[in-house]
């Protein structure tokens, strides 16, 4: 029967709270406490990879990691799931500080790119096992590419449709690439 990885458990939680400490914190730093966080997070994700190698149930199985398309898919899992979060990060500064709302009309302003992401996720499914994985995959990122310039070179005139308009095709891009992303990955790994 596997046992439980205690030590890669406290590894991995120690350098995420170093890492959720740094990002929250940073801002007041001095430089050298910042540096000393950044090194901490980097000694604590070589601990825990050395960890991972060396316990007998791993929590990560690194081995995993050799098969090119279970780690390209999760590198550009990270990457759109990066710039598909920044738009929930940047947005409500934007629709405030350029537009001039208020925060309950940023809120429901808002809410479009998650209520688009849970329309599209069901008829993407269905695209990607129609058209295949590959394909849908492109389709997301040009959506996602797309919407992305459309929101960086509106201009503030446009109001809130020119906002909404391509944050409504960034999200459903996003949604289409994690459907064909998740099942290229799904599929490119062993059942065990």
């Amino acid at each position: 029967r596997p046992s439980f990885d205690l030590i890669g458990s406290a590894l991995l939680a120690m350098t995420l709270v170093t890492y959720a400490a740094a990002m929250t914190l940073g801002r007041g730093m001095s430089t050298l406490m910042a540096v000393l966080m950044l090194l901490g997070i980097v000694f604590g994700a070589s601990l825990f990879v050395v960890a991972e190698s060396r316990v007998q149930s791993p929590l990560v199985q690194l081995q995993l990691f050799r098969n090119h398309v279970l780690s390209s898919g999760f590198a550009m899992s990270a990457l759109v799931t990066t710039v598909a979060m920044t738009t929930l990060v940047v947005g409500p500064f934007y629709l405030t500080g350029a537009l001039g709302l208020n925060p309950a009309t940023v809120g429901m302003v808002m809410t479009a790119g998650p209520l688009v992401a849970a329309l599209v996720g069901v008829p993407a499914g269905r695209g990607v096992d129609r058209l295949g994985a590959r394909t849908m995959t492109c389709a997301g990122l040009i959506a996602m590419t797309t919407g992305s310039l459309v929101l960086a070179l509106i201009p503030a005139w446009t109001g809130v449709a020119g906002y909404v308009l391509p944050l409504v095709l960034t999200t459903a891009g996003f949604a289409t690439f994690q459907a064909a992303n998740n099942t290229a990955v799904m599929a490119s790994t062993d059942p065990a």
